[in-house]
């Protein structure tokens, strides 16, 4: 019990951070609006997120779709005053934590036998990654596809089965990134699609 005492306590959570996105008000470049009918939360270990904290990230995304100032409303539902057909956008997000090679363990091991939570070197290097992944479609038709994906490298030598802030905190690097990138790229996004338009 003891064993999976200290191993149940080192995972960390990889949706648990809070993401600043600013929400600045843009004049928009279309006259279209999104709606976000979709988006799916996947993590790769598990722990799992509160839905309060699904929800905050949820926040997130549309303010980063917000601050493109590419869209006249951001929605959850299909609106019925849009002068045009809306833009739907179907959403993925999905963060990974990739732990290192195992060859640490020879180190920690003391803090398991015969030390359990005295010895100090715990180390444990890895890396995280958040991938966002859009399908748009308009008017029941396929219209685009956006990918984004944001790593970053993480290490802590010392007490690590009871520290993953760091690993938080590089999670939460990689969300902000990607955010900050999917809002120019759906600015992009919209206004190639409107030009196209006949």
């Amino acid at each position: 019990s003891a064993f999976l005492f200290f191993f149940g306590g080192c995972t960390a959570n990889l949706m648990n951070r809070p993401v600043y996105v600013e929400s600045s008000i843009k004049p928009p470049v279309t006259q279209m609006d999104l709606v976000i009918s979709r988006v799916d939360f996947r993590s790769s270990n598990y722990v799992a997120a509160s839905p309060l904290y699904l929800s905050g990230l949820g926040l997130s995304l549309r303010n980063a779709l917000q601050s493109s100032g590419a869209f006249r409303k951001i929605l959850l539902r299909q609106p019925s005053d849009s002068p045009e057909i809306p833009l739907y956008a179907d959403v993925s997000i999905q963060a990974r934590e990739d732990g290192g090679a195992g060859w640490y363990w020879l180190v920690a091991w003391p803090a398991i036998l015969p030390m359990p939570g005295y010895w100090p070197v715990q180390p444990r290097i890895g890396s995280v990654s958040v991938q966002i992944s859009v399908f748009l479609y308009r008017d029941s038709r396929y219209v685009g596809y956006i990918n984004i994906h944001r790593s970053a490298e993480y290490s802590i030598y010392f007490y690590s089965f009871f520290r993953t802030a760091p690993i938080e905190d590089a999670i939460k690097g990689c969300y902000e990134q990607a955010f900050d990138e999917l809002s120019r790229k759906m600015r992009m996004f919209a206004l190639q699609l409107e030009e196209a338009q006949p």
